[in-house]
């Protein structure tokens, strides 16, 4: 998923200059069981949100960097994948794009045990 969305952000950074944020303005389909939250959040299963150029909101922002997708058991909701574990999730993926500081860089942090065992699936 994060890699599918990484590919039509650089697409679209290809034909603009820029990337977005906007969801709706991305050659992507969405996965099956995921909604989109706001343009720029999608909602997968209540247990995957999906924060594509993480924290700029709806904008089209050439510094914006990464891809941040965590895991939120239970929680339709954004504002609750915060509150939980201190400001944590269970655990977050991040894919960086390739024009950010930090170009092909992926992260996976585990805040949890469950969370600590999706990285480790995932081989980090």
């Amino acid at each position: 998923m994060a890699e599918s969305l990484k590919k039509a952000h650089e697409l679209y950074y290809l034909v603009n200059g820029a990337y977005i944020a906007d969801m709706t303005k991305l050659d992507w389909d969405f996965q099956k069981n995921c909604n989109l939250y706001t343009n720029d959040v999608i909602a997968c299963d209540k247990y995957f949100m999906i924060d594509q150029l993480y924290g700029y909101g709806v904008i089209t922002d050439p510094e914006v960097s990464l891809i941040d997708i965590r895991y939120c058991p239970g929680h339709s909701k954004w504002e609750h994948c915060f509150q939980e574990n201190g400001g944590n999730p269970e655990f977050y993926y991040r894919v960086w794009l390739d024009h950010s500081s930090h170009p092909g860089l992926r992260e996976c942090k585990g805040i949890t045990d469950e969370g600590n065992k999706l990285c480790k699936m995932l081989g980090f």
